[in-house]
């Protein structure tokens, strides 16, 4: 296949999976602004509860039983709020992104300085530990 063939077929397949993603986040913000007030002060509860818990386990490695424990916890509470299962690929980049992306560090680091990092590494355990749970 000659190069531009194959980067056009790149292109398409980057495009495709833009659109998914869009259409992803989409659905989940409009989930998102048909709770009522009360709904979405529950919502934010149950978040900052998990970061809270986590905050408190910062001390202890990532990849510790109870830290993994309210990863999974989170992971669930992502798919049941969020419109649907994350895919553990999503869920990983979810990760990255409380580091990488300046809003989401300050939003996650006003529950305590590092659980952005940290939050970031236990996913990566978790989903470490996940892929080995199924493919043995």
């Amino acid at each position: 296949m000659p190069k531009k063939g194959k980067f056009e077929g790149i292109a398409f397949f980057h495009h495709q999976y833009e659109e998914r993603n869009q259409k992803k986040r989409t659905q989940r913000r409009n989930q998102l602004n048909r709770l009522s007030k009360s709904e979405k002060k529950e919502l934010k509860s149950s978040l900052e509860l998990i970061y809270r818990k986590l905050v408190c386990l910062s001390d202890l490695p990532p990849q510790s039983i109870e830290t993994q424990s309210i990863i999974d916890e989170w992971y669930h509470f992502l798919s049941d709020h969020f419109n649907g299962t994350y895919t553990l690929e999503e869920f990983q980049k979810l990760g990255d992104l409380y580091v990488k992306n300046e809003q989401f560090k300050l939003n996650i680091e006003k529950y305590g300085t590092g659980l952005a990092e940290y939050m970031r590494e236990a996913i990566a355990c978790y989903i470490g530990s996940e892929r080995n749970k199924t493919t043995g």
